[in-house]
């Protein structure tokens, strides 16, 4: 049976009244209790709990909004669920924020894990944020003209494994599953291969002279040692239906489909096994990225000088290995979607391509972005000279053409081949060959839009415009890490992952709120001073033009 309690509805009399002092009241109503009960606490969604209960029938249900607000702090300040429980049951704080008005309120850990799973599979939390933020942003007349984005690393509960840490620990997994399911089956393997995996892991970090790595007088390297073990193990256990049904044998047979390839009948290691492969079987939505194992977040982030403070306006959690590039229109569509279109939007060099430039005109924005940086030790199409109908004149090293042309969005320009072979910038050039006696240069719309935006970056009012309006976000990364469990999180798996990304990111809005209302009385008193100072200057002199008349 489901119970709930309006957040909206009138009190006459509430219980902090009696329990808290007047400034202790006055405290939790200024700090983020207080935003979170007037405002926030109403605008969760908690009809997608709803769905778990009957609503008639049944034991009740824990208080729905005040236990989905529990799951949103936890969230940010990092709470195990024990830890959650307790400040539910006995911090007043945390009761008042809440709305809790009842005395001797009780909460299992059970109950409070039962709730935080279902509220994951149903994307509560990726809901919450976009009504809270919707909120936030109308209440503060919040300037969502110009925005930045950019991309942070997220860190899941999970160890980071070496390449060789990863198959030595999926082999051992394997092999402890099997000893401990047909005991009979794992005595009669290869005594050495089973000697490998009972001690600890030395050997593949060198620890262990490579002699006993050895096999028909060949020796092995760590990797060809393990990828040999990997390979025997799944000849001998595949089509027996007891070991190919175990977790350990798939992640066995995963790994070395990920980390070697057929190379004529052998294994080999794989040197670019790809982003989206097993780091660790404990969260097997984990990919990996230049920035490392884990997660990402793409970030986007108010940025007018007309707001007080700044709210995130959208959120799209990644795998590790998602491209920045290819990131830019979901963040467009997301920002399109939850009406927080900006005017102009600002980013690095990781969003700035040519398509993610002509995408955000198509809905007014410009994206004010460094484009992509050229191959070091190239010429192009920057440093050709062009005519008024954007025709190549002279080449980077001020060589005529033999013809030129541009017509449908297409330039072409042709070049003598025996000039182009005693070029000094020849190595460096991007014209191909074209036919037997000529080179020619081949470009197109998006490279002569991509050559005057990079002409505009040299500028100084390029650097003055977007150097001040994107570099904060960075700032806000570093923040987000250091002041919440955002670099690092307690749990592991996507849904978790998500779910407490969006919690610590709808959080921080929240914050930003609290921090909003206390800068608008200090501008209130700042503004009145102001107005009486000039009210006595221009009182002062009305009074000398009439002593001096």
């Amino acid at each position: 049976m489901i119970t709930k309690q309006e957040p909206t509805q009138p009190k006459l009399w509430s219980r902090f009244q009696d329990l808290l002092s007047d400034v202790a009241l006055e405290e939790l109503d200024r700090g983020w209790q207080g935003v979170f009960h007037r405002m926030i606490l109403q605008q969760l969604p908690v009809e997608i709990m709803e769905e778990k209960f009957n609503k008639y029938t049944g034991r009740p249900s824990k208080e729905l909004y005040s236990v989905c607000g529990l799951l949103l702090i936890m969230n940010y300040f990092g709470w195990t669920l024990s830890q959650a429980r307790l400040n539910y049951m006995v911090d007043l704080g945390v009761q008042y924020a809440l709305n809790i008005e009842k005395d001797g309120v009780e909460l299992s850990e059970r109950t409070l894990h039962r709730y935080l799973d279902w509220l994951r599979k149903k994307d509560f939390m990726q809901d919450a944020m976009s009504l809270v933020t919707e909120c936030l942003v109308k209440e503060m007349d919040l300037d969502i003209r110009e925005q930045r984005v950019d991309s942070t690393h997220v860190f899941s509960n999970m160890a980071a494994w070496s390449r060789r840490q990863l198959m030595f620990n999926i082999i051992r997994s394997f092999l402890k599953q099997v000893r401990r399911h047909a005991n009979e089956v794992y005595w009669r393997l290869d005594p050495e291969l089973r000697g490998r995996y009972e001690r600890n892991n030395g050997w593949i970090f060198g620890e262990t002279s490579p002699m006993k790595l050895q096999k028909q007088g060949k020796v092995y390297t760590s990797e060809e040692q393990l990828g040999y073990d990997m390979e025997k193990l799944i000849e001998n256990f595949s089509g027996r239906e007891l070991f190919c049904n175990m977790s350990s044998y798939k992640n066995l047979v995963r790994v070395f489909s990920e980390q070697f390839v057929d190379a004529d009948g052998k294994a080999e290691l794989n040197p670019h096994p790809g982003g989206k492969i097993l780091l660790n079987p404990s969260d097997p939505d984990a990919e990996i990225g230049h920035k490392g194992p884990g997660y990402q977040v793409q970030i986007a982030e108010t940025c007018s000088d007309d707001n007080d403070v700044q709210l995130i306006t959208a959120a799209i959690p990644q795998g590790a290995s998602a491209s920045d590039m290819d990131s830019e229109t979901l963040v467009q569509e997301k920002l399109k979607a939850e009406g927080h279109l900006p005017e102009k939007l600002y980013a690095d060099a990781g969003y700035g391509s040519d398509d993610n430039y002509m995408n955000a005109a198509k809905d007014g924005i410009e994206l004010i972005a460094p484009t992509p940086h050229q191959p070091e030790g190239k010429v192009g199409l920057d440093e050709c000279e062009l005519d008024s109908e954007n025709r190549i004149i002279a080449c980077p090293a001020g060589k005529k053409p033999i013809s030129k042309s541009f017509k449908n969005g297409k330039g072409r320009a042709v070049f003598f081949k025996s000039v182009c072979d005693k070029c000094p910038l020849k190595d460096q050039c991007r014209s191909k060959k074209c036919g037997k006696q000529n080179r020619e240069f081949k470009y197109n719309d998006a490279d002569l839009r991509t050559r005057t935006r990079r002409a505009f970056e040299a500028t100084d009012e390029f650097k003055k415009k977007y150097g001040p309006k994107r570099s904060p976000i960075e700032g806000l990364n570093g923040r987000l890490k250091q002041f919440t469990p955002l670099r690092r999180l307690r749990v592991r798996g996507r849904p978790a992952v998500y779910f407490s990304i969006y919690a610590i990111l709808t959080m921080h809005n929240i914050m930003q709120m609290v921090r909003y209302a206390k800068i608008q009385p200090k501008k209130a008193a700042e503004t009145a001073l102001f107005r009486f100072f000039l009210g006595g200057l221009y009182f002062f002199q009305q009074n000398s033009l009439s002593h001096a008349a």
